[in-house]
């Protein structure tokens, strides 16, 4: 079954004063839980642009951090980004030559690839050299993962639906397109 209740007195006589440190404090959502981008809504419209591949990820993404594992999340972030730059330009082998690919493709600018290669960093310094990202890394780098798949997959479609529901502009007097009325006169 589950863990025994005790008492603190009962705690104190098995350990002694040094109780406290078998004690684990678990807070749960933990402070690090954050809501998901309306994109991930299981009756979102937008869901269809996003590839399966990326979607799952990013399922996993939250659950990890729903569950405080911030290194997994971030190391999360590190694949999704990869994840997004094959399926939009193919494999080219290395972390380097996928983002080339992905900024000669149009989908980053020099500064968004600066912000990306922190990312890949990241997840780089996560897996090899034990970093532990904080909450407010982890916060950062979601923002900044989301803002990638918002850009590559969402923008595009959005901006499609905006330009349909817009009124065209009329042609100006004088201007190509213009069409000249002229007054209906009965012939005298």
């Amino acid at each position: 079954m589950g863990e025994e209740e005790r008492t603190e007195n009962e705690i104190k006589q098995d350990f002694g004063d040094d109780w406290t440190d078998f004690l684990e404090i678990v807070a749960y959502p933990p402070r690090s839980a954050r809501r998901k981008p309306q994109w991930m809504g299981r009756y979102s419209a937008e869901d269809r642009f996003i590839p399966d591949p990326v979607k799952e990820l990013m399922k996993e993404i939250y659950i990890g951090l729903q569950n405080g594992s911030r290194r997994l999340v971030t190391m999360g972030t590190r694949a999704v980004l990869e994840s997004i730059m094959v399926h939009k330009t193919g494999d080219h082998g290395k972390f380097n030559l996928n983002l080339d690919e992905f900024q000669k493709a149009g989908y980053l600018s020099v500064r968004q690839r600066n912000t990306v290669e922190a990312i890949l960093e990241a997840g780089h310094a996560t897996i090899h050299r034990g970093w532990a990202p904080s909450d407010d890394d982890v916060s950062a780098l979601l923002d900044i993962t989301e803002s990638v798949i918002e850009a590559t997959y969402l923008h595009e479609p959005r901006a499609k639906n905006i330009e349909r529901g817009v009124p065209r502009q009329r042609p100006r007097p004088g201007s190509e397109g213009y069409a000249t009325e002229t007054p209906n006169r009965s012939p005298t």
